[in-house]
C-alpha cells in the first residue's frame, strides 16, 4: 500500500498527525504513518446527535468505566515515549481524573495539560477539527511540538 491515508487526505486530524509526527520524528527510514499510532478514548461513538458526548443518551455511558483500562492497556502494549491526546476540554473535565491524569500541569491555550507519567510525555489538547480561532494549523502543531520538547528538558 503506497499511501494508506489517501482517503483521509486533508482532514484536520490526519494533517495535524503528519505535521506533528514529522516534527517530532523527522528522520525515519519508514513513512511517518509507520511511526505513529492512534486510538479513540471512547472506541464507540456516543450517539447520533453530533453534540457533546456528555449531553443526552449515548454509547459513551456504558464505556466510561472501561476507558481507563482500555487506555492504559493500549499504552502498555504500544509502549510509546509520547502520548498526544486530541480530545478537548470536555473530555479533559470528564475523563482526566479517571485516567489518572488530573495532576498534569495546565498548559496555555490551545493546549490543555501536559506532563510526565511513568516516563512518558503526555500532552492533552483540543481535537484539530474543533473551531480554534486565532491559530493556524501549522501554529497548532508547533505548539504541540514545543510542549513535548519542553517536557523532555530536565
Amino acid at each position: 500500500m503506497e499511501e494508506p491515508l489517501a482517503t483521509r487526505s486533508g482532514s484536520p486530524f490526519w494533517t495535524l498527525s503528519e505535521r506533528t509526527c514529522l516534527a517530532l520524528e523527522p528522520a525515519g527510514e519508514t513513512p511517518w504513518y509507520a511511526r505513529y499510532a492512534w486510538s479513540n478514548l471512547f472506541p464507540l461513538a456516543w450517539g447520533d446527535n453530533n453534540k457533546s458526548p456528555w449531553v443526552g443518551d449515548g454509547l459513551w455511558e456504558p464505556q466510561y468505566e472501561h476507558v481507563p483500562a482500555y487506555f492504559w492497556e493500549t499504552v502498555g502494549s504500544l509502549d510509546p515515549t509520547r502520548i498526544l491526546i486530541l480530545a478537548g476540554k470536555g473530555f479533559w473535565d470528564q475523563t482526566a481524573g479517571a485516567l489518572g491524569l488530573a495532576g498534569l500541569a495546565r498548559l496555555d491555550w490551545p493546549l490543555i495539560a501536559g506532563g510526565q507519567v511513568d516516563g512518558r510525555s503526555i500532552v492533552w489538547t483540543y481535537h484539530p477539527g474543533a473551531h480554534l480561532s486565532g491559530i493556524t494549523r501549522q501554529g497548532f502543531s508547533e505548539r504541540i511540538v514545543f510542549a513535548f520538547d519542553e517536557l523532555r528538558r530536565p
